[in-house]
């Protein structure tokens, strides 16, 4: 009983950490955003003010057709300012609710894990961890079960000579998890479609309603060209349209973007691509 109070009490203060850390990281983002829209503010009134010096200043001097030149060039600086600003207000929004999300599903998660403690019998803070981590989608391996370890570890004892089965292996104590894809991909293991799993692990707003299939299509040809073919430069719209690649519209943006959330591409603001 007293392992499981304590199991209880380490929980709720991982949880109230873990809000409060959440907390703070939302108000980082939305912080950094506010700035951002500041930045862009001062930024038209002072080409605003540079544009009514030079025109005040020598108004007798100034050429007609230069002065509709420099006034087209600040509305061209302006409207990229203004569709900059438009996306910024957007991942605000999106960053905000992502983050709300992901601490509502870890205060469940600890919750949870509070309640099964007396059953559990949980008293390694790095197995709570395990738990939240994997539910958080901070780590890519798989948290793995205490009881399905006990088991392990007692059909050990009965047949030496036997490996235990499953994803993991007990070594000297410790559980080694199975390799995910991610890591495969970073050991450079050749062509690693992504998993469902991988795909719903990105934000909804991110994916829309972009398919499995069509992302792993659009990610093998992307692997082929770079990596297998050896070619270095990025890629534009223009010559993944070229290859047959359908990456425009909602839909389309999607799957690089997909790519690009879980680092396995990146993406420049023309839409250029490239394999990291």
């Amino acid at each position: 009983m007293e392992d499981s109070t304590g199991s209880q009490q380490a929980g709720h203060s991982e949880g109230e950490g873990l809000r409060h850390d959440m907390a703070n990281n939302v108000d980082k983002v939305e912080a950094l955003f506010r700035k951002a829209e500041s930045d862009l503010e001062y930024m038209s009134r002072k080409l605003e003010d540079e544009f009514r010096q030079q025109l005040g200043g020598n108004n007798q001097q100034l050429n007609p057709s230069e002065m509709m030149q420099r006034l087209q060039r600040i509305k061209t600086e302006y409207n990229s300012l203004v569709q900059d600003a438009e996306g910024i207000k957007a991942m605000q929004s999106q960053m905000a609710s992502y983050f709300r999300a992901q601490l509502q599903t870890a205060c469940t998660a600890i919750k949870a894990l509070q309640e099964k403690a007396p059953q559990a019998q949980i008293t390694d803070s790095t197995e709570q961890e395990a738990v939240v981590d994997s539910i958080l989608g901070l780590r890519l391996g798989e948290a793995t079960d205490p009881h399905q370890g006990n088991e392990t570890e007692e059909t050990t004892k009965e047949n030496p000579a036997q490996e235990p089965s499953g994803k993991t292996k007990k070594i000297s104590g410790n559980i080694t998890p199975e390799l995910s894809q991610a890591d495969k991909r970073a050991r450079n293991e050749g062509f690693i479609p992504l998993s469902e799993e991988e795909l719903q692990s990105v934000s909804p707003l991110v994916r829309g309603r972009v398919k499995l299939a069509d992302v792993n299509a659009v990610y093998k040809a992307l692997f082929e060209h770079f990596k297998v073919n050896g070619n270095s430069e990025s890629l534009t719209i223009q010559d993944m349209s070229k290859k047959g690649l359908r990456i425009t519209g909602a839909t389309g943006e999607a799957k690089l973007k997909v790519l690009r959330a879980l680092k396995i591409l990146h993406m420049s603001r023309n839409g250029a691509v490239k394999l990291l």
